[in-house]
């Protein structure tokens, strides 16, 4: 049976993952609670892989939350994820720009204040006993869809 959450289920595992290793996890560091200007910092000062560079948070928890959410429906079929109760302590998996059909208010760091219509997410997951839900969450974040 894919593996889902409720809302509630999907902020005690965001909660549960913040600052603990693997990872750490960062979802509410910076996806949630960061602020406009530290959003902003980060698209001027942090270099990546020569990909484009965007920086979104995620308007409060409830919203990251209910994406979260959206985003494990989006990946059933996915054999990670389908097979989520099976996987062994450890197995990770990172998900790049899935698309869902709800669209979310985000912040955007460059400038652009709110955007009013976002529907993509990457996300960085890993099966761990003693968890809430035996996942850890390493990161979730609005990223551009696939062009």
């Amino acid at each position: 049976m894919a593996f889902t959450l409720t809302i509630d289920g999907a902020k005690s595992v965001i909660r549960a993952s913040e600052g603990r290793e693997p990872g750490p996890g960062h979802t509410l560091e910076r996806h949630v609670n960061i602020t406009r200007e530290n959003l902003y910092r980060r698209t001027e000062t942090v270099v990546t892989r020569g990909e484009a560079l965007f920086f979104a948070a995620f308007i409060d928890l409830n919203d990251c939350a209910q994406a979260l959410c959206d985003t494990l429906i989006a990946l059933a079929a996915d054999p990670f994820i389908d097979g989520f109760d099976r996987q062994p302590d450890g197995a990770e998996r990172n998900f790049q720009r899935i698309a869902i059909p709800r669209s979310f208010r985000v912040r955007y760091g460059a400038g652009a204040g709110i955007m009013p219509a976002h529907n993509s997410f990457s996300l960085a997951l890993v099966r761990m006993s003693g968890r809430p839900h035996s996942a850890h969450i390493i990161t979730f974040y609005p990223a551009f869809p696939e062009l």
